[in-house]
Parts: structure tokens; sequence; C-alpha cells
């Protein structure tokens, strides 16, 4: 078999593992969200560029925008009453991990030059704004792309005029493993929530009582 032909087989395997993990993705977003009792409201690719739609795109593009799935926040914000809720994954920290152990490294397309897989981490960040969606230090000159938020395991970010603040806690993807773990983890985060001042509790905690 050429080299090629062999190449294109683990193409093949790639795809159909990439669907799979996704599909599990969207599946446990889904979970999360009924679970603190929101409503998906819409994604954002951090990572790149949202996929060209139909009839869009150029092929001067990277690859990497037809891969959105690599960092993403899923939305689940309730604009009426100012409480922002999103959930974002961040499928490979790799780059983020090289960029912190050398500043110099900034270019995505390196993928050579990313952390190695076994060395990188699969994660899922909940952040959570109290009347605010953005203050000093987050959210704030492109935070996105901030190896401490990718990075670290928590955060929490007051405005200056104490009139919001935002928390964020992250977790390793196969915490996640099952629907014990997940609800466990979720009541954590809830908990967390509770230690800064946010009452941000789970249906089925808030119908229990």
């Amino acid at each position: 078999m050429n080299e090629l032909k062999s190449s294109l087989i683990e193409v093949r395997k790639a795809y159909r593992l990439l669907y799979d993990y996704q599909r599990k993705v969207l599946d446990l977003v889904q979970f999360i969200g009924s679970e603190f009792g929101r409503s998906y409201n819409g994604g954002y690719s951090k990572y790149c560029e949202a996929s060209p739609r139909n009839g869009k795109g150029s092929l001067d593009q990277w690859a990497w925008d037809w891969l959105n799935m690599y960092y993403y926040e899923f939305n689940f914000h309730d604009l009426k009453n100012k409480d922002y809720f999103s959930v974002v994954l961040i499928s490979d920290t790799g780059f983020y991990e090289a960029k912190s152990e050398n500043s110099n490294f900034d270019n995505k397309l390196e993928v050579g030059k990313y952390k190695n897989a076994e060395n990188s981490k699969t994660k899922l960040s909940f952040v959570y704004g109290d009347k605010i969606w953005e203050c000093d230090g987050f959210l704030k000159n492109d935070c996105w792309e901030d190896p401490e938020f990718l990075l670290k395991s928590q955060g929490v970010f007051n405005k200056e005029d104490k009139s919001g603040k935002m928390i964020f806690k992250s977790y390793n993807l196969e915490e996640f493993s099952d629907k014990e773990k997940a609800v466990n983890n979720l009541r954590n985060f809830s908990d967390f929530c509770s230690e800064n001042g946010i009452n941000f509790k789970l249906k089925r905690d808030i119908e229990e009582k």
C-alpha cells in the first residue's frame, strides 16, 4: 500500500472519530444547558473564523476555519435578567501550552510546534457573568486568547465599581464520562458560584427543595 493511500485511510478514520467526538460534546452541552434551565443562544468560534457558509469563503482561509469546534463557545445567556453563561470547549490546549512556554511562539499554522498531544488537555470551561459580560482583566483585550484563561483552573474578576463580576472554572473533559460525574461537576461549578455570591443552581436541586 503506498504512503498516500495509507494516509487517506487515517484521514477517513479521523473524520469519523471527530464526528463521534463532536456529537458527544453537543449532547453534553445540551445536557448542561437543560440542567441549568437555560436555552441555547448560538455559538462562536474562538480559535479561527467560522466555517464559510454555502457559496461563501475563500480557498486562502486557514484549514482551521473548517474545524470550528477546536475551540468553541456555546452561549446560554439570559439577556433579560443580565446574567450570562457560556460553556466553552477547548478541544486541544496544545497551542496555548506551547505559547506559555515560549512567548515568541504565536503561529497557529505551525502545528508541529504545538505541545505534544499526550501533554495537552481537552477542557470544558464554564463562564458566568453576573450583570456584565466583560470587565477589566477578563474578556477585554482578546482574553479568549490569553493563556491564563485557557490554562488556569478558575478565576474571579470584579468590575471596578463592584456593579458586576465574572467567574470561570475549567474541567478536563474526561471528568464528564458519565451522567453522575457530569452532575457532580455541575454542582461543583454551582458551589463555586455560591462561594462568589452568585446564585446559579441546577434545576434538579431547586426542585428538590
